[in-house]
């Protein structure tokens, strides 16, 4: 039986495991808070997740460099591994939303932006529709939201691992002594 994403739940049972540092990244989270359209094939849709995350690691790679070296092995800690020695990044630094470090959920969000952004360009070579059809599927601007949201998923990240500063956002207000 189908899911209401049209997806069978096969597909949307899927957990694509990370590097170790890194959390896992859940399929069926993406595609339902995504609306990725059932035409979308499983093939294109891991391949725009497992894309999406080696992307992101590379972008936050700096970040991750930096963790390792103040003995942290983790970003987050995995529930599947029992190891009480361990501390995350996260346990250090603790900044939580709904009782999840910020840092994990900008992770999945950097990927999934990263992810939509990267279907919704290649949903042009899967559309066999009239364009005005599609149009919010695949329009550029959609896809610059996407890739937008991404990169200020990754600069929290990046403000919070790198800057020491986490809770702490800059609104776009700089002051200058003169």
């Amino acid at each position: 039986m189908a899911a209401l994403t049209g997806k069978p739940p096969s597909t949307l049972s899927r957990t694509i495991n990370n590097d170790g540092f890194w959390p896992d990244v859940d399929v069926r989270t993406w595609i339902e808070a995504h609306r990725l359209p059932a035409e979308y094939q499983d093939a294109l849709i891991l391949e725009c997740l497992r894309t999406a995350m080696v992307e992101v690691n590379r972008d936050l790679r700096e970040c991750k460099t930096a963790a390792i070296a103040l003995g942290h092995d983790r970003l987050v800690a995995d529930p599947a591994i029992n190891d009480s020695d361990l501390v995350t990044w996260a346990e250090a630094h603790p900044e939580l939303i709904d009782g999840e470090p910020v840092v994990a959920v900008l992770y999945r969000n950097a990927v999934y932006n990263l992810a939509k952004a990267k279907a919704l360009r290649r949903f042009a070579t899967i559309d066999r529709r009239p364009v005005a059809e599609n149009e919010a599927k695949s329009a550029p601007d959609t896809e610059a939201y996407f890739l937008d949201e991404a990169q200020q998923n990754l600069g929290g990240i990046q403000m919070r691992m790198l800057l020491g500063n986490p809770g702490k956002t800059n609104h776009g207000v700089y002051v200058a002594l003169l």
